[in-house]
């Protein structure tokens, strides 16, 4: 393949998703959210397309933002793995689909986290992210209403 279908999650999209994980493509037991999807060339580096994304996000440095993995769990739900270190991105889009197991059959999907203005600060590798969602029992829904960093 010379394209691989890149799916990303922002925010937005976790917040518009009142589903039990963080996003859900394929389970038609939960509901869904539609991700957008990007056809991107095997070779393209990570930091261009993260340029490209920072772009379309109106997100005007691209130094601004990150991708984190996912990693698909035994219960076919899937879960933040890590963000991808800076000096990875120059790697192309291929190395980080080939990390992902042979077996998942999970679309590839990156969380696009963005730090908005450059008094924000952007935790280091070392942090963990947690993220929270809020049941409402009255609607039987789940929400996502952020997240927090907290050292390892």
């Amino acid at each position: 393949l010379l394209n691989i279908k890149v799916y990303i999650v922002t925010d937005d999209l976790l917040g518009a998703h009142g589903g039990f994980d963080f996003f859900n493509l394929d389970n038609k037991n939960w509901p869904s959210v539609q991700l957008p999807a990007y056809k991107v060339p095997r070779t393209e580096s990570l930091a261009d397309f993260k340029k490209r994304l920072a772009s379309q996000f109106h997100v005007s440095n691209s130094d601004r933002t990150r991708f984190w993995t996912f990693y698909p769990r035994r219960n076919k739900t899937v879960r933040l793995d890590e963000p991808i270190p800076v000096e990875e991105e120059t790697k192309p889009i291929g190395h980080f689909v080939n990390r992902l197991p042979a077996t998942s059959g999970t679309p590839f999907v990156l969380y696009f986290e963005k730090f908005g203005t450059s008094n924000a600060v952007m935790p280091g590798p070392e942090t963990i992210c947690l993220s929270f969602k809020f049941y409402d029992p009255e609607h039987e829904q789940l929400k996502f209403v952020g997240k927090w960093y907290v050292p390892s």
